[in-house]
């Protein structure tokens, strides 16, 4: 299904967005 694949899509960048995120927030400037 496209909807699936579309939130798959989603849920991985939200994923990524959320690890970078964390780790700048680790080692703040």
């Amino acid at each position: 299904m496209v909807a699936q694949r579309l939130y798959s899509l989603n849920l991985e960048s939200m994923n990524k967005n959320y690890a970078g995120i964390s780790t700048h927030k680790e080692m703040p400037l």
